[in-house]
């Protein structure tokens, strides 16, 4: 370089540096998402679930009634035994990955499977076709079978006393915060052997509480999983039993009568967690903690903090559902219906918390999908190629290239929209149902539309702002 040139470009470089505003970054998958238009996509997303809410009030009534209709079908028909005893038999072969394969989180198939191709992928694959888990779950065939080899007949297995009616749904509430909580707070929830000893102590506890309580009112009450999947079944639009082949998306959700207060609140559990796990690592909740998100120091250094807020999050979430509708029940006239109404609406949000499932899960799907096909080459670590892959590397230029990142989060965003649309169309098919005339429906509704577009917002800003690690 030239030596007249120096000086110049020295000077050039100090008026940038000392002129410079302070620009945010996101780690890998998120790194170009700042450079998209956000606040345009965030005031696009929340008006469009403003303007849905203003022209369902011009659908006919009979149209949307009919939304609610169908009954709360979507299960797979079929032998349920053999289909359970192979996925009884997989799982087993996870855990045995997980004790004796590799230390690597992302060379194990334990761990992968478990986060990234059992809780994204499958969850997704249940809300597009219909209840799977009630086929695949590995208890239901291994108790029938026991039931056989016992000689007492076939079908699901009743049981040996009678399941108490007041424990409802809290053993599902139960066990999936604490799910939740491995997930979003504890501080290895990847490791394998860990992971290995939390899926195998879980599996002999659901096995005892089928065979003690029944399979029908275990895996229908108690069972975190079964509970879960089987709500996220009811979006699907395929009709696996009965007449019709098609529905429209999440009217089982609204078919029935009002859910039971345990069941309602595990709703509002399922879209809390996946909320906070966004939230958790934002610029703005770490800093209200006193944590410098540019020294984040990991988990280690937010393990009260986290519990807090993924507990406060659900508590929070619920108590302004809670308002929401009892304001909705006061401006239609039935102010003493509030806990009734909570329970009957609490199902239309089963859309939002699978679109922010989607949404914060995308990438991780993208990328460590192709980590478990690796892993599940070699499951043991003993550099052998048993699916033939050759020297088939991860590729990371899905969440490092531009263009492919504006995909993204164009996706992101539209789940997110979309999920809250939809949401909005249940709730008001539940609202006409349940009021005499559209108007008292409407009336109903309007706290309820306000909580969602509020959500909305909330979700398209978790998109867009800052995160650490």
């Amino acid at each position: 370089m030239p030596r007249g040139l120096r000086l110049p470009l020295l000077l050039a470089f100090a008026v940038l540096a000392l002129t410079a505003e302070p620009a945010s970054a996101h780690a890998m998958e998120r790194a170009f998402v700042l450079l998209l238009p956000t606040g345009l996509v965030m005031a696009g997303g929340t008006a469009a679930v403003v303007v849905s809410f203003a022209v369902l009030a011009l659908v006919p009534a009979r149209a949307l009634q009919a939304i609610a209709g169908h009954k709360p079908e979507g299960a797979i028909a079929g032998n349920l035994i053999w289909p359970s005893c192979s996925s009884f038999a997989f799982l087993c072969f996870l855990i045995v990955c997980g004790l004796f394969g590799s230390r690597d989180p992302l060379e194990n198939p334990l761990p992968l499977t478990i986060w990234v191709l059992w809780w994204v992928g499958f969850t997704l694959l249940q809300a597009i076709v219909g209840d799977l888990w009630r086929w695949l779950n590995p208890w239901s065939g291994p108790a029938r079978l026991v039931q056989r080899a016992l000689g007492l007949g076939g079908g699901p297995w009743h049981g040996l006393l009678r399941y108490p009616g007041w424990l409802d749904h809290w053993p599902a509430v139960a066990s999936f915060l604490a799910f939740a909580w491995i997930e979003i707070v504890s501080l290895a929830p990847s490791d394998p052997m860990l992971l290995a000893e939390t899926v195998g102590l879980y599996v002999l506890g659901t096995f005892a509480g089928v065979l003690v309580f029944g399979e029908t009112a275990w895996l229908g009450k108690a069972e975190a999983f079964s509970v879960y999947f089987r709500l996220v079944g009811q979006l699907s639009p395929i009709v696996w039993r009965g007449p019709g082949r098609f529905r429209f998306p999440g009217a089982g959700l609204v078919a029935g009568e009002a859910v039971s207060l345990s069941l309602a609140l595990f709703v509002l559990l399922t879209l809390a967690s996946v909320s906070f796990d966004g939230l958790s690592h934002t610029f703005w909740w770490l800093s209200w903690w006193g944590i410098n998100p540019l020294e984040f120091p990991g988990r280690s250094g937010a393990v009260t903090a986290s519990t807090l807020g993924l507990v406060g999050a659900w508590v929070l979430l619920a108590a302004l559902f809670l308002a929401s509708v009892a304001a909705g029940a006061w401006l239609a006239g039935e102010a003493g219906a509030w806990l009734t109404a909570f329970c009957r609406f609490a199902p239309t949000l089963i859309p939002i918390s699978l679109a922010y499932h989607l949404a914060h899960y995308l990438t991780a799907l993208l990328v460590n999908g192709q980590d478990a096909i690796v892993a599940f080459n070699d499951p043991f670590g003993q550099e052998v190629d048993l699916l033939g892959l050759g020297w088939f590397r991860v590729s990371l230029s899905v969440v490092n290239d531009w263009r492919s990142v504006s995909v993204i989060f164009a996706l992101q965003s539209l789940a997110i929209v979309t999920g809250h649309i939809l949401a909005v169309v249940l709730a008001h098919a539940v609202s006409l149902r349940t009021h005499a005339s559209p108007r008292l429906a409407l009336l109903a509704e309007l706290p309820l539309a306000v909580f969602m577009v509020a959500y909305t917002l909330l979700g398209l800003w978790l998109l867009a702002t800052p995160v650490a690690g």
